[in-house]
């Protein structure tokens, strides 16, 4: 039994041991899919916002176009990787 309320409103929320583990699964694949892709939809979408979702794709120039676009085609945001396909990346000094 968990004792932690918040913790316990997270299990609730997600179901058994078992649920759990089918949606890490499921999320993990997810990003697999997503970066096995990664050439192709650069190409395909450069500088914009995409969201993956079990093989479909859903474009906005903006994140918050993104999210509307997500709402509207079903993607649940938790579950859905969300990437920026930028072109130019940051240079950094480390």
């Amino acid at each position: 039994m968990i004792s932690n309320p918040g913790a316990q409103s997270v299990v609730v929320e997600l179901g058994d041991g078992k649920a759990i583990q089918a949606s890490l699964r499921a999320s993990t694949r997810r990003w697999r899919e997503l970066h096995s892709r990664w050439d192709e939809l650069l190409q395909k979408y450069p500088d914009q916002w995409i969201a993956y979702y079990d093989g479909d794709v859903a474009v906005g120039k903006t994140l918050e176009q993104l999210l509307v676009t997500m709402d509207m085609r079903g993607f649940p945001r938790g579950e859905t990787p969300i990437e920026f396909m930028e072109t130019e990346p940051m240079e950094m000094i480390l």
